[in-house]
């Protein structure tokens, strides 16, 4: 996931997930030198709530993502995916690697306003 590649205040500026522990871990030391009222220096590096949108667009991509959120995820957290099938990640692929990782799923029907 491509967080950001400007300089936006807040936000690390890099690809910062998948199976390459220096991502993750470059991910944890922008986010404690970023946003230092999160984390004690103690305080085990996850997050509560991940929210993704339109990440899965390609093949192999489930998997890692999947493994990356489970690694920073709470044990009590909550994962929001809002996922678009293309490029044969369908919906059945992601619940497959959701599954994989150990994560339960929930899917959420479409709401019409």
């Amino acid at each position: 996931v491509e967080l950001t590649r400007g300089s936006a205040a807040g936000v690390p500026p890099a690809y910062l997930w998948g199976d390459d522990d220096s991502r993750i871990n470059a991910l944890e030391v922008w986010c404690r030198n970023h946003w230092t009222d999160g984390w004690g220096s103690d305080e085990k590096f996850e997050f509560d709530t991940i929210l993704a949108g339109d990440v899965l667009y390609k093949e192999g991509l489930p998997e890692v993502f999947f493994s990356s959120v489970k690694r920073l995820l709470a044990p009590s957290g909550v994962l929001l995916l809002c996922h678009v099938p293309r490029a044969e990640v369908t919906h059945e692929r992601v619940e497959a690697a959701a599954v994989k990782a150990g994560m339960e799923f929930e899917e959420v029907e479409k709401l019409s306003l």
